[in-house]
């Protein structure tokens, strides 16, 4: 077999082993985690209750509806059709079967990145395993997705954004794809408002030097587009409560943030690394594990400033792909830090929405120091990342999840 083929199978074959854990990982999240112990899934799950059973979207307020109740209705319309299915099952059956629906959908993502890093760091096999491990094992992002929320669907939606600008050179080239792009980035607000840098990001992409009147052509395409698929809701939002959103309702109900959202380096790594429920007083975050946090992203933010000068070695278009998850990554990243600062809101997973690229942000960051060894070396280093993640995620099962006997027993 030629080298480069070898190569590539056994490429594949540790993705491979890579989602086959992830897998149990969620599972175990998925069946083990008692539910309503994630943060807000009660909450989630009284909207789907009251879309099944209502035909329409609950108004704050009224009939017990939660602070959730201002949120998109696009998940919990898929959601509550799925809750049907189930409902004569019981609220535990019903409950632990829309978390495996969740988590299906996350599934779905992991696949769609494969498909973006494959393309883009197939010559940089270190940073491509680092990047596929980040997105299968990050705790927090995989509690969140094996949860019942609309978290899960707006990070596919993210990720098949990203991929069409992948496959489209990180451009939006024509009119016919700024209408895709725009009814992308519609299908992802009508899932979550924290959607909105996509949009940002998606008018930066449709500007070309040189073609002013094409530019704006797009611009004014993806505006329509997704302007036409807010508008039901957004009417909706203005007959009940008079405002385009219900955010200013849910101020006076949603349960105080406490130190969950508060600006420090304490939430901004545990959001990135461990589930909430986790490092918010119900487990410890040991000293150890908070340092070990602190050094990663020290050697990650340092070393992405280093990473620029060895992107020379990169081709164009590999360099263009790092640009662009960086571009996506500080949007998102802006956008908490404005709400974490001004609004003082629950938006940290404004970042987990570019998941996809904050994956290959820190994995390039971390390697970037050895990139003048040896590709053994730099092999072995992305592994040591691979486990480490699947250390972190079975000390934090082992330490949270309870009942781990008769694992894959219902409960």
């Amino acid at each position: 077999m030629p080298a480069t083929r070898r190569t590539l199978s056994r490429t594949t074959c540790a993705i491979v082993l890579i989602g086959l854990l992830q897998i149990v990982f969620g599972t175990i999240y998925v069946f083990k985690v008692p539910l309503w112990a994630p943060s807000d899934e009660r909450a989630h799950m009284s909207y789907i209750v009251a879309v099944a059973h209502t035909g329409n979207l609950p108004v704050i307020g009224e009939d017990h509806a939660t602070y959730e109740a201002h949120q998109p209705p696009l998940f919990y319309v898929v959601a509550a059709g799925a809750y049907k299915i189930f409902e004569s099952r019981g609220w535990q059956f019903s409950g632990y079967c829309l978390r495996t629906l969740c988590f299906v959908l996350h599934l779905a993502a992991f696949t769609i990145a494969i498909l973006i890093y494959r393309q883009y760091l197939s010559r940089h096999r270190e940073i491509l395993l680092a990047s596929v491990s980040l997105f299968a094992f990050d705790p927090s992002l995989l509690a969140f997705c094996c949860a019942i929320s609309n978290d899960s669907l707006a990070f596919l939606i993210a990720t098949i954004w990203g991929y069409l600008l992948c496959r489209n050179r990180f451009e939006v080239s024509s009119a016919r794809h700024a209408l895709l792009i725009g009814f992308v980035v519609g299908l992802g607000l009508l899932c979550k408002l924290t959607f909105a840098p996509f949009l940002v990001l998606s008018l930066l992409y449709s500007f070309r030097p040189g073609k002013v009147k094409q530019s704006l052509a797009n611009c004014v395409c993806m505006i329509l587009v997704v302007s036409v698929m807010l508008a039901p809701w957004i009417w909706h939002n203005w007959l009940v409560y008079g405002a385009a959103t219900a955010q200013a309702r849910v101020i006076d109900i949603s349960p105080p943030a406490g130190d969950l959202f508060h600006l420090n380096w304490k939430s901004l790594l545990a959001y990135h690394f461990v589930p909430s429920e986790f490092w918010m007083n119900e487990v410890k975050v040991p000293l150890w594990l908070q340092i070990g946090l602190v050094v990663a992203a020290l050697i990650g933010v340092l070393g992405l400033f280093r990473s620029f000068y060895s992107l020379g070695a990169w081709n164009h278009e590999e360099r263009k792909f790092v640009l662009f998850c960086l571009a996506t990554y500080s949007i998102n990243l802006a956008a908490w830090l404005w709400t974490a600062l001004f609004v003082q809101q629950g938006a940290v997973r404004w970042v987990f929405g570019s998941f996809f690229a904050l994956a290959v942000v820190f994995s390039l960051g971390l390697l970037a120091w050895f990139q003048n060894c040896s590709e053994r070396l730099r092999l072995t280093l992305g592994a040591s990342i691979v486990l480490g993640l699947v250390a972190l995620n079975i000390y934090i099962i082992v330490a949270w999840v309870p009942n781990l006997v008769n694992l894959f027993k219902y409960p």
